[in-house]
């Protein structure tokens, strides 16, 4: 990686360290407080959300985590830098989360068959009144960090910080109802271990889709067009468009055609023209040449 790019996206990623570390701080904080007020009231439901929001956590940490390994420059081993580590930290994360799902979705159907009657008391309410407030906050600012530097990893922390309000949300409307539907605890914790499942899905899905390799955005094929366009008129059929994406450091390779009249050299020099105008936008571009 250039040091003009390297030094740019150490700025941008600043947000995100700054938002990774509220975002820690904040989850553990509220995990510890769920799940001691969760065993002591022996509620699945809460307890259920405590882990839910240590889920946050640690992918704040998976935030923090990657932006740094993102950040170290490629070496001989790695050729094309450290950004896949994170999709692989997340994978591992998003397997947790699975298990952690299914294992509380059996407490609270055992939790219902068994009709166990579970009073909420007021420091159980205060708590979840308390996270509701604070994620909802943590997610409009993890919205706008992420859409001010341009990281996806911002915003989808920014959805996990959403779900755990909604899950706030969910509990403080069961326990209103709780006079009339006595069994509401494990009702509850049911709809938790469901928000995350899909949690956990929407994870895997994110973190195994660019592992596998994914297909050319036609948003980024229309950029490439653009910039090429401009370049020399003499450029046609841009296609056989193949991305490879390590984290922020984007591989593209595609064919473009000039005429068979040109020099070597000329040809050449356009492509040395079109690399330097992608590498300006953090794309590292290989291009085959084709007469016409």
């Amino acid at each position: 990686m250039v040091e003009g790019v390297q030094d740019k996206n150490s700025s941008r990623f600043s947000i995100g360290y700054i938002e990774g570390t509220i975002s820690l701080i904040l989850n553990v904080i509220l995990f510890i407080a769920k799940l001691i007020i969760g065993i002591k009231i022996n509620s699945v439901a809460l307890k259920a959300d405590a882990w839910h929001t240590l889920s946050d956590a640690l992918t704040s940490i998976i935030l923090i985590a990657g932006l740094y390994v993102s950040l170290i420059p490629a070496d001989k081993e790695h050729p094309f830098g450290h950004g896949r580590v994170e999709k692989i930290a997340t994978l591992l994360i998003g397997l947790l989360l699975a298990l952690v799902a299914a294992n509380f979705f059996r407490e609270s159907l055992i939790r219902i068959v068994s009709k166990k009657i579970i009073t909420f008391n007021l420091a159980s309410i205060l708590v979840q009144v308390v996270c509701t407030v604070a994620k909802q906050g943590l997610a409009i600012f993890a919205f706008w960090a992420g859409k001010k530097s341009r990281i996806q990893a911002i915003t989808a922390d920014g959805w996990h910080h959403q779900s755990d309000a909604f899950s706030s949300i969910i509990f403080l409307i069961g326990v209103a109802f709780s006079g009339r539907l006595p069994l509401v605890d494990g009702y509850l914790g049911i709809l938790i271990s469901i928000m995350i499942l899909w949690t956990s899905y929407d994870t895997l899905k994110s973190s195994i889709s660019p592992l596998i390799g994914e297909n050319v955005s036609e948003e980024l094929v229309n950029k490439v067009l653009r910039e090429v366009s401009n370049l020399d008129s003499r450029i046609t059929s841009l296609h056989h468009f193949h991305l490879h994406r390590y984290g922020d450091h984007i591989e593209l390779t595609f064919h473009i055609r000039l005429p068979k009249e040109i020099s070597l050299e000329e040809a050449h020099t356009i492509t040395k023209r079109i690399e330097e105008v992608l590498l300006a936008e953090n794309i590292y571009a290989t291009i085959h040449v084709e007469p016409y």
